[in-house]
Protein backbone atom coordinates (compact mmCIF):
# COMPACT_ATOMS: atom_id res chain seq x y z
CA UNK A 1 0.00 0.00 0.00
CA UNK A 2 1.69 3.34 -1.47
CA UNK A 3 -0.66 5.58 0.60
CA UNK A 4 0.40 3.98 3.54
CA UNK A 5 3.81 3.42 3.87
CA UNK A 6 3.88 7.49 2.46
CA UNK A 7 2.24 8.43 5.77
CA UNK A 8 4.18 6.40 7.73
CA UNK A 9 7.30 8.31 6.02
CA UNK A 10 5.92 11.38 6.73
CA UNK A 11 5.09 10.55 10.66
CA UNK A 12 8.35 9.77 11.07
CA UNK A 13 9.99 12.77 9.75
CA UNK A 14 7.95 14.85 11.45
CA UNK A 15 8.86 12.77 15.12
CA UNK A 16 12.37 12.81 13.97
CA UNK A 17 11.93 16.97 13.50
CA UNK A 18 10.31 17.41 16.69
CA UNK A 19 12.70 15.34 18.28
CA UNK A 20 15.58 17.78 16.70
CA UNK A 21 13.69 20.86 18.25
CA UNK A 22 13.06 20.05 21.67
CA UNK A 23 16.37 18.61 22.00
CA UNK A 24 17.70 20.19 25.37
CA UNK A 25 21.03 22.91 25.22
CA UNK A 26 24.15 21.63 25.98
CA UNK A 27 25.63 22.18 29.61
CA UNK A 28 28.58 24.13 27.45
CA UNK A 29 26.30 26.52 25.95
CA UNK A 30 24.64 27.54 29.12
CA UNK A 31 27.52 28.04 30.85
CA UNK A 32 28.76 30.63 28.57
CA UNK A 33 25.89 32.61 28.11
CA UNK A 34 25.80 32.95 31.95
CA UNK A 35 29.45 34.73 31.75
CA UNK A 36 28.69 36.61 29.01
CA UNK A 37 25.96 38.06 31.28
CA UNK A 38 27.58 38.27 34.17
CA UNK A 39 30.26 40.11 32.44
CA UNK A 40 28.14 42.48 31.18
CA UNK A 41 26.51 42.95 34.30
CA UNK A 42 30.13 44.07 35.77
CA UNK A 43 30.71 46.06 33.48
CA UNK A 44 27.95 48.05 33.83
CA UNK A 45 28.16 47.94 37.45
CA UNK A 46 31.45 49.16 37.59
CA UNK A 47 30.49 52.30 35.14
CA UNK A 48 27.80 52.80 37.16
CA UNK A 49 30.05 52.85 40.58
CA UNK A 50 32.76 55.61 38.49
CA UNK A 51 29.99 57.53 37.22
CA UNK A 52 28.91 57.68 41.09
CA UNK A 53 32.20 58.69 42.64
CA UNK A 54 32.83 61.39 39.62
CA UNK A 55 29.86 63.15 40.53
CA UNK A 56 31.10 62.85 44.44
CA UNK A 57 34.00 63.89 43.94
CA UNK A 58 33.35 66.54 41.47
CA UNK A 59 30.70 68.43 44.47
CA UNK A 60 28.27 67.73 42.04
CA UNK A 61 26.68 64.71 44.60
CA UNK A 62 27.13 63.66 47.83
CA UNK A 63 27.24 60.26 48.40
CA UNK A 64 27.96 60.08 52.29
CA UNK A 65 24.54 60.07 53.28
CA UNK A 66 23.59 57.33 51.02
CA UNK A 67 26.36 55.13 51.57
CA UNK A 68 25.84 55.85 55.52
CA UNK A 69 22.17 54.17 55.02
CA UNK A 70 23.10 51.59 53.21
CA UNK A 71 26.43 50.73 55.61
CA UNK A 72 28.87 51.43 53.48
CA UNK A 73 30.62 54.33 55.58
CA UNK A 74 30.18 54.89 59.20
CA UNK A 75 28.18 57.74 60.32
CA UNK A 76 30.87 60.18 61.83
CA UNK A 77 28.43 61.66 64.50
CA UNK A 78 30.14 64.06 66.99
CA UNK A 79 29.13 64.72 70.55
CA UNK A 80 27.94 67.39 72.11
CA UNK A 81 31.70 68.13 73.68
CA UNK A 82 33.21 67.52 70.58
CA UNK A 83 31.23 69.30 68.38
CA UNK A 84 31.79 72.70 70.90
CA UNK A 85 35.47 72.03 70.63
CA UNK A 86 35.49 71.93 67.18
CA UNK A 87 33.39 75.54 67.78
CA UNK A 88 35.86 76.71 70.11
CA UNK A 89 38.88 76.06 67.22
CA UNK A 90 36.84 77.23 64.68
CA UNK A 91 36.14 80.38 66.60
CA UNK A 92 40.04 80.76 67.85
CA UNK A 93 41.00 80.16 64.52
CA UNK A 94 39.06 83.33 63.46
CA UNK A 95 40.10 85.32 65.81
CA UNK A 96 43.53 84.98 65.14
CA UNK A 97 43.22 85.71 61.39
CA UNK A 98 41.10 89.18 62.74
CA UNK A 99 44.55 89.75 64.84
CA UNK A 100 47.04 89.40 62.31
CA UNK A 101 44.95 91.41 60.00
CA UNK A 102 44.75 94.22 62.68
CA UNK A 103 48.34 93.97 63.53
CA UNK A 104 49.57 94.41 60.35
CA UNK A 105 47.03 97.53 59.97
CA UNK A 106 48.51 99.00 62.92
CA UNK A 107 52.05 98.04 61.92
CA UNK A 108 51.33 99.64 58.50
CA UNK A 109 49.65 103.19 60.39
CA UNK A 110 53.03 103.13 62.13
CA UNK A 111 54.82 103.30 59.64
CA UNK A 112 52.98 105.95 57.88
CA UNK A 113 53.07 107.79 61.35
CA UNK A 114 57.08 107.73 61.42
CA UNK A 115 56.93 108.91 57.40
CA UNK A 116 54.57 111.98 58.15
CA UNK A 117 56.88 112.74 61.17
CA UNK A 118 60.16 112.06 59.65
CA UNK A 119 58.61 114.89 56.68
CA UNK A 120 57.24 117.49 58.99
CA UNK A 121 60.77 117.34 60.92
CA UNK A 122 62.17 118.20 57.77
CA UNK A 123 59.91 120.87 57.11
CA UNK A 124 60.67 122.22 60.73
CA UNK A 125 64.20 122.27 59.29
CA UNK A 126 63.72 124.22 56.33
CA UNK A 127 61.28 126.57 58.59
CA UNK A 128 63.95 127.43 61.19
CA UNK A 129 66.96 128.36 58.50
CA UNK A 130 64.51 130.46 56.57
CA UNK A 131 63.51 132.04 60.00
CA UNK A 132 67.18 132.55 60.96
CA UNK A 133 67.82 134.09 57.46
CA UNK A 134 64.84 136.44 57.51
CA UNK A 135 65.99 137.48 61.35
CA UNK A 136 69.61 138.56 59.83
CA UNK A 137 68.03 140.45 57.43
CA UNK A 138 65.50 141.97 59.60
CA UNK A 139 66.93 145.53 61.40
CA UNK A 140 64.46 145.12 64.25
CA UNK A 141 66.00 143.41 67.49
CA UNK A 142 62.76 142.91 69.14
CA UNK A 143 61.22 140.57 66.29
CA UNK A 144 64.87 138.73 66.43
CA UNK A 145 64.34 137.98 69.75
CA UNK A 146 60.68 137.14 69.14
CA UNK A 147 61.05 134.72 66.32
CA UNK A 148 64.24 132.95 68.38
CA UNK A 149 62.28 132.22 71.31
CA UNK A 150 59.01 131.02 69.22
CA UNK A 151 61.23 128.12 67.77
CA UNK A 152 62.77 127.64 71.07
CA UNK A 153 59.32 126.98 72.55
CA UNK A 154 58.68 124.61 69.52
CA UNK A 155 61.18 122.79 70.07
CA UNK A 156 61.20 122.29 74.35
CA UNK A 157 57.56 121.02 73.47
CA UNK A 158 58.70 118.57 71.04
CA UNK A 159 60.64 115.25 72.77
CA UNK A 160 64.30 115.36 73.41
CA UNK A 161 64.89 112.29 70.64
CA UNK A 162 63.42 114.59 68.14
CA UNK A 163 64.16 117.81 69.18
CA UNK A 164 67.85 116.08 68.43
CA UNK A 165 67.27 114.48 65.43
CA UNK A 166 65.87 118.26 63.74
CA UNK A 167 69.09 120.38 65.58
CA UNK A 168 71.93 118.10 64.39
CA UNK A 169 70.20 119.10 60.73
CA UNK A 170 71.06 122.92 61.64
CA UNK A 171 73.57 124.84 60.93
CA UNK A 172 75.86 125.28 63.49
CA UNK A 173 75.45 129.06 64.46
CA UNK A 174 71.40 128.29 64.56
CA UNK A 175 71.71 125.23 66.38
CA UNK A 176 74.00 126.87 69.44
CA UNK A 177 71.33 130.13 69.23
CA UNK A 178 68.73 127.85 70.26
CA UNK A 179 70.42 125.85 72.70
CA UNK A 180 71.54 128.54 74.46
CA UNK A 181 67.90 130.03 74.79
CA UNK A 182 66.88 126.79 76.42
CA UNK A 183 67.26 125.67 79.92
CA UNK A 184 70.12 123.82 80.81
CA UNK A 185 68.57 120.34 81.48
CA UNK A 186 66.34 120.50 78.29
CA UNK A 187 70.22 121.12 76.57
CA UNK A 188 71.67 117.80 78.55
CA UNK A 189 68.80 115.75 77.70
CA UNK A 190 69.02 117.03 73.68
CA UNK A 191 72.87 117.04 73.48
CA UNK A 192 72.71 112.98 75.27
CA UNK A 193 70.56 111.90 72.22
CA UNK A 194 72.47 113.21 69.81
CA UNK A 195 75.61 111.82 67.84
CA UNK A 196 78.62 111.99 70.50
CA UNK A 197 81.14 113.95 67.64
CA UNK A 198 78.07 116.46 66.89
CA UNK A 199 77.38 116.62 70.26
CA UNK A 200 80.96 117.50 71.37
CA UNK A 201 81.10 120.28 68.82
CA UNK A 202 77.95 122.09 70.20
CA UNK A 203 78.91 121.66 73.48
CA UNK A 204 82.20 123.58 72.87
CA UNK A 205 80.61 126.20 71.00
CA UNK A 206 77.80 126.70 73.74
CA UNK A 207 80.95 126.63 76.38
CA UNK A 208 82.75 129.45 73.95
CA UNK A 209 79.48 131.85 74.12
CA UNK A 210 78.88 131.66 77.43
CA UNK A 211 82.14 132.79 78.51
CA UNK A 212 81.83 136.04 76.38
Amino acid sequence: MPDDNLWAEDTERELQENQGSSRPVSPRKKGSRLRRRLGLFFVLLIIGAGVVLGLHLGGVWDIRPFAEKLGIIKSETLSPADRRQQELEEWASRLSKKENELNEKEHNLEVLSQDLVSRKDALLVKETEIQALEKDSNDSKVQNEESLQALVQTFQEMSSRRAASIIEQLDQKLAVKLLLKMPEDSVASILGRMDPGRAALLTEQLALQKDR
